[in-house]
């Protein structure tokens, strides 16, 4: 007869263990993408100065006021540009096109 090392109690205790860490991996990944992509966003902020006079808001809601960088080079047959609502409006409605074939 051979003797059990580890009991069923002890193989499920350690199962939960091993999914409770790859559940806080996965969490922090998630959180350092969505840092990085505020950041990413200030960055973009920061970068991109227009004046005041391309500024839009309408007084009932918000108007979208897109100010876009320059393409990118042309990299596996496609352009690439960052865009801003510089009125921070949380609709897309008006947002320009951000990838183009070349």
């Amino acid at each position: 007869m051979k003797k059990k090392i580890f009991g069923k109690g002890i193989i499920k205790y350690i199962l939960i263990l091993l999914l409770i860490a790859l559940l806080f991996v996965v969490s922090s990944l998630l959180d350092m993408k969505t840092d990085f992509l505020a950041e990413s966003q200030q960055d973009a902020e920061q970068e991109i100065k227009v004046p005041n006079s391309q500024k839009t808001i309408e007084s009932q809601g918000c108007q979208e006021s897109w100010f876009c960088i320059d393409w990118s080079d042309c990299r596996d047959g496609f352009q690439n540009r960052g865009c801003l609502d510089l009125n921070k409006c949380t609709t897309t409605f008006k947002k320009p096109s951000t990838q183009q074939t070349c």
